[in-house]
């Protein structure tokens, strides 16, 4: 409303309604454009040109909905004939912020648009709802203000087209991996299963062997990352249990502490809000800084917008993972398998995603087994020959430390055909008793003979 109603005024853009309150108090009435714009008085008398500081003194206060991560949604039109000034938060995303509101003042018609140059030496993310840092009085700090420089237009068009001559000759750097080879960086991938499989221990797994520059199953991390894992349903004292086993079980331990962050219910007060909505993608973004790898465990309970099987539905969701992947950050989404098998709800959740692995219990898996199951790549973009097999994965905790295991799909197989064959069982027999193929089963019984392990 009092963008609206003081029309004279300049209009101060801020991240957040934090910041804008903030700046109000600061900053009222002590703004006063000294450029020109064309303008009409009341009466339509032509003033074009004249000094505008009689335009009124005063500074408007304003910030759009949801600060950084969606000015574009707002409407922008009461910019037009306005002197704008952006002052952003004091990190990659505030930089990015100012770009866009400019850009949306620009084309609204703005008569002219600055952004404040917040000093480098400034702490991170800090914005006028901070204490100034030391040195710094609110005079300082208004200077600031009246310093901005003019935000430099830049090419207007929304989308950047590079022509192929161009676009070859660009010096784009590799993807490097993060887990290999499942998890390149950038990349978007999904773990799924049915309940109880033990989905939440191989994410923790994952986490703690990227953070620390480690391994897990037959997956290796190149070097530690930064890696944020947000839980949306474990109890803090069965997630503390785990990460404690997983910890005993290996010798590496991450560069420090920070390299690996935990976000689980029990530990807020408010519970995490849906990380599909702006606002729980703000709270999450709180904790991007550095970081190259968020898990979010699981879908259903984070991602609550919505029903499930609808494509629509995940829109949100999807343009959030498609902006983490432009900076440089990779995504593993924890979910469950529907009744069926495959992963539950709509499979527009898969057409971005690089890398897709579902764990199924084995054909012959008992409850007396625990953790143990077949580690599928049913998606994994330039994954291929023996990185691309299955395999069958089994947990066993030792004096409080967690031992992982693997072997191939098919050396449990020919241990079933040995075992059954020397019970007496013949090949169609096996075929029944098993869901291995009776070629197979054939194929299997010759390499066991040649092995020595039948006659």
């Amino acid at each position: 409303p009092d963008v609206l109603g003081r029309s004279s005024a300049g209009v101060l853009v801020l991240e957040g309604e934090k910041a804008t309150d903030a700046a109000a108090k600061l900053f009222e009435g002590l703004y006063q454009p000294n450029t020109t714009i064309n303008t009409t008085t009341t009466n339509n008398t032509d003033t074009s040109g004249t000094d505008t500081s009689g335009m009124g003194p005063g500074l408007v206060a304003t910030t759009p909905p949801h600060g950084a991560l969606s000015p574009h949604k707002a409407d922008w039109t009461p910019m037009k004939g306005r002197h704008v000034v952006v002052w952003p938060d004091n990190d990659k995303a505030g930089a990015k912020y100012a770009e866009t509101v400019s850009r949306l003042c620009r084309d609204s018609g703005a008569a002219s648009v600055a952004v404040v140059d917040v000093p480098p030496n400034f702490p991170a993310k800090w914005d006028l709802a901070d204490a100034p840092p030391e040195g710094w009085t609110v005079e300082r700090l208004r200077g600031l203000l009246d310093a901005a420089p003019a935000a430099e237009p830049k090419d207007s068009r929304r989308l950047r087209a590079v022509d192929i001559g161009a676009f070859l000759s660009m010096d784009i750097p590799p993807r490097e991996m993060v887990l290999a080879p499942v998890l390149p960086s950038q990349g978007l991938a999904m773990l799924y299963a049915a309940r109880g499989v033990g989905k939440t221990f191989v994410g923790l797994g994952m986490a703690y062997a990227v953070a620390t520059g480690g391994a897990f199953f037959r997956r290796q991390a190149p070097a530690p990352r930064r890696v944020l894992y947000v839980d949306g349903e474990m109890p803090a004292r069965a997630m503390q249990e785990r990460l404690a086993q997983i910890v005993q079980g290996t010798d590496k331990e991450p560069p420090s502490t920070d390299f690996l962050r935990v976000i689980t219910p029990d530990l807020q007060e408010d519970g995490i809000p849906d990380i599909s909505s702006t606002e729980g993608q703000a709270a999450i973004e709180d904790y991007l800084e550095g970081v190259s790898l968020v898990i979010v465990d699981n879908l259903s309970t984070l991602c609550r917008y919505g029903r499930e099987n609808e494509a629509e539905s995940w829109e949100p969701m999807q343009e959030w993972l498609l902006s983490l992947r432009r900076r440089g950050i990779s995504v593993l989404l924890v979910h469950h398998a529907g009744k069926g098998g495959a992963q539950r709800g709509t499979s527009k959740r898969e057409d971005c995603l690089d890398t897709v692995i579902c764990l199924k219990r084995p054909p012959d898996y008992r409850a007396e087994d625990g953790a143990r199951f077949e580690v599928h790549l049913e998606k994994a973009r330039g994954v291929i020959g023996e990185d691309a097999k299955p395999f069958e994965a089994r947990l066993e905790v030792r004096d409080n430390a967690a031992v992982w295991t693997t072997r191939d799909i098919e050396d449990r197989e020919l241990e079933q055909v040995i075992e059954l064959t020397r019970a007496g069982l013949t090949v169609r027999d096996i075929e029944k008793e098993t869901d291995i193929s009776k070629s197979k089963v054939s194929r299997l019984r010759r390499r066991a003979q040649d092995e020595g392990r039948l006659s």
